[in-house]
């Protein structure tokens, strides 16, 4: 990577670490091989950055490829990045990239199946050519290639998403064989680095005990300061913007909000599937702006600006995090949760949380953090907390996956 004062190190491994992953390699004559199994990023686009010495500008946080990049070359390995997105063009060093493309949307179920399985081997093949040591597989990649990934090789997951909603327990034929084949499945794995604590219970119910699993934190590059925060009038979504996102249950409760508080101000930040359907929905009421896509600056800016973060996901998605609360707590802002999101965990008492699917809910928590300004208060101290772990580089996400590695 080219020297840059622009770039902050995300990644610290003490050195026995170091040297204890190193021994994961099954030739003592080549240095560890690792195959990485990426999620639907732009691990090429952030590739590109990492090498000119900067993080992601286009991510408010550092993102997992980055903090891949950085732990290989600090372990001094040999890495191979599977996408299906565009490759990095030009030489990548001790980087090999391959584009494994994602079956497209089939129609039928039988298809979607075929699609998957084909899938499961092109991956399976790819990794088989690279023969790596150490297979590290994203939770959106099919599990029914985790054996054949994991012959004579470790394997981890890293899990960044739920695989039902947090405090919801299904328990219908369907999920009761689904959870059994995941927990057949999941018996390939090593280990497993998670996104969430709820991401890890979910987890560990599937592979059981004596498989090493570690939760790291999202990691802010700059440390911004703390704006004096009186009382609650600007409120911001950020997010993707669809339906069962809670975007129109928040929308629904800024409206009969703003009859009684008239200066209140709503901001959504993000695109996705209901951007269009949200910005007609908004266009006969004040004081709602709808900003779209922005970049990690931008956004920053934003959350300097604001007093409350909302997150009102549904139940009908699966939360992996919801990292937006930790990146307002990089602010000293509090958050307001519906209690399907797993970051409540991490904010502790610096958010509130509320019932998903509810406008209603939405609604009296957010009235009584605007009526209770003591309570608000309180709930912008407990921030706090988590403001210091957003910048404990030990807690990243690449120094965990270093520690959980050093333990197989």
């Amino acid at each position: 990577m080219t020297a840059s004062e622009t770039y902050v190190p995300v990644v610290e491994l003490p050195q026995d670490v170091s040297e204890a992953i190193g021994k994961l390699s099954r030739d003592p004559s080549r240095p560890l091989r690792i195959s990485y199994l990426a999620g639907p990023g732009d691990v090429g686009g952030t590739y590109t950055e990492w090498r000119a010495g900067h993080h992601d500008r286009r991510v408010p946080i550092a993102t997992y490829s980055a903090m891949f990049y950085e732990l290989v070359e600090k372990l001094g390995a040999s890495a191979q990045v599977i996408t299906a997105r565009e490759v990095p063009k030009g030489e990548t060093g001790q980087f090999t990239f391959k584009t494994v493309e994602r079956p497209r949307l089939a129609k039928g179920r039988l298809a979607y199946f075929r699609g998957q399985a084909n899938y499961a081997t092109a991956l399976v093949e790819a990794v088989a050519v690279f023969d790596p040591d150490v297979v590290i597989v994203s939770s959106d990649a099919p599990n029914s290639a985790w054996a054949r990934l994991a012959k004579e090789r470790k394997l981890v997951l890293t899990a960044h998403n739920t695989f039902w909603a947090m405090d919801e327990n299904p328990e219908t034929i369907v999920w009761k064989l689904k959870r059994k084949v995941l927990a057949f499945r999941s018996r390939a794995l090593d280990g497993a680095i998670c996104v969430s604590h709820e991401s890890a219970r979910q987890v560990s119910g599937m592979v059981g005990a004596g498989r090493k699993i570690r939760v790291p934190y999202p990691q802010v590059l700059k440390r911004y300061p703390l704006r004096e925060l009186t009382k609650v009038q600007r409120l911001l979504y950020l997010g993707r913007v669809e339906r069962a996102k809670g975007v129109f249950e928040l929308l629904d409760a800024f409206t009969k909000l703003r009859s009684s508080y008239p200066e209140l101000h709503l901001t959504f930040i993000g695109d996705g599937g209901a951007l269009d359907l949200l910005s007609e929905r908004t266009n006969a009421i004040e004081n709602v702006s709808i900003l779209g896509r922005l970049g990690a600056e931008e956004v920053h800016a934003e959350l300097g600006n604001t007093d409350l973060l909302l997150c009102p996901t549904n139940r009908e998605f699966n939360e992996g995090l919801a990292v937006v609360g930790l990146e307002a707590a990089a602010h000293g802002v509090p958050s307001a949760m519906s209690t399907v999101v797993p970051a409540r965990e991490f904010l502790k008492d610096g958010c509130v949380v509320f019932t998903p699917n509810s406008a209603d809910a939405i609604h009296e928590a957010v009235q009584k953090l605007i009526e209770d300004e003591n309570a608000y208060q309180g709930l912008r101290r407990g921030t706090l907390t988590s403001r210091e772990n957003v910048y404990d580089r030990t807690k990243s996400w690449g120094s965990q996956l270093g520690l959980l590695l050093s333990e197989l």
